[in-house]
This record gives structure tokens, C-alpha cells and sequence, in this order.
């Protein structure tokens, strides 16, 4: 059953992206971007797929706006956690080669994530919902011509939260890219 609520939440997250982000607006100087992010560890791994939407500020700064879908497992072998959820992000990016959304960049940026989990641990388990804060830098560069663009990328960052086993990671992800 919760494989079948992973799905449905991808499902939901994908469609949202594909629907909503390119109606946001049709102006030049955008990208409309789809991706997958993981990380992996001895303790745990995560995946998260996205539809993001970025707009040039200027020569060297682009605004992205990010909806995703997590799935996240952790387990120590004394304490197992798994969970998913949707989330949102916001970001600013910096280009340092000065000429728009293309090139290396970094930037930062923070989200809010909502997870459904269960745990378990020694005799107890338990399941619940979190909201959690995200805050995160990232380093990536953005390949392209005119109709499609390629953006591997390095995000560093803190899940924030009180009730769930989210903390510090590091992702590697790709994203396929089409400008407006």
C-alpha cells in the first residue's frame, strides 16, 4: 500500500509540474526543468524527483522555483525509519560567467517538506507526519543549446524538524531542461 502512495505522490508531483510551471509565464528567459536527486550513505539514501521552473533576474542570477516528491530510508540497525512526501523550494542562483542562465552557477535556497514516515526500533514502531524546513547550497552548471539544456548538480543541505530522522545530506542530480 504505501508503494501504491509513493507512486500516486510522484504521479501527483510530475503532473503538477508538466500543468502548472510553464503557466506561470510564458516570458523569455525561462526554464522549465524535470529531474531526479539521490544520495546514499552507509545509514541511509533518498531519492527526489522535481519539475522546477527558473527566471533570469539578470545577466548573472536566476530565481528557481522547485516542486518535489522524497522518499528516504534510514536505518542504523538499532533504529529503521522510511518516508516520503511532498515539498517545495525556492532558490537563487548565481552564474559566474555573466551571460544569463547558462554555465557553472551556485546558489542556496530553503523549502518546506511533508513526509508521512514509520519507524521502528528495538520493540516499539510507530508511524507519523512531519513538516520540516529545508535550507541547502548547491554547485551545478547548465549545458545547452537553444531547445534543450543539460544541469548536473551538487546540493549540499539540513532537513529541520522535530519529530523525524531527517538531517544533513548531499545530493547529486540531472535535470533535463527547455527554455521558453
Amino acid at each position: 500500500m504505501k508503494y501504491l502512495y509513493k507512486s500516486a505522490t510522484s504521479i501527483k508531483v510530475l503532473f503538477i509540474g508538466l500543468i502548472f510551471l510553464p503557466t506561470l509565464t510564458m516570458a523569455k528567459d525561462s526554464i522549465v526543468s524535470f529531474g531526479v536527486s539521490a544520495a546514499g550513505g552507509a545509514d541511509s539514501s533518498a531519492t527526489m524527483i522535481f519539475a522546477e521552473y527558473e527566471r533570469k533576474l539578470n545577466d548573472s542570477i536566476g530565481l528557481a522555483f522547485r516542486v518535489g516528491s522524497l522518499d528516504y530510508e534510514y536505518d542504523d540497525g538499532f533504529y529503521r525509519e522510511e518516508g516520503d512526501g511532498p515539498g517545495v523550494e525556492a532558490a537563487v542562483r548565481i552564474y559566474t560567467a555573466g551571460n544569463g542562465m547558462k554555465g557553472f552557477y551556485y546558489g542556496g535556497g530553503a523549502g518546506i517538506w511533508l513526509t508521512s514516515w514509520d519507524y521502528s526500533e528495538d520493540f516499539d514502531s510507530g508511524s507519523g507526519d512531519s513538516t520540516s524546513l529545508e535550507v541547502h547550497f548547491a554547485l551545478g552548471t547548465r549545458l545547452s543549446n537553444d531547445k534543450v539544456e543539460f544541469n548536473p548538480s551538487f546540493q549540499v543541505g539540513q532537513f529541520i524538524s522535530s519529530s523525524a530522522e531527517l538531517g544533513f545530506y548531499v545530493l547529486a542530480g540531472v535535470a533535463i531542461g527547455f527554455p521558453l
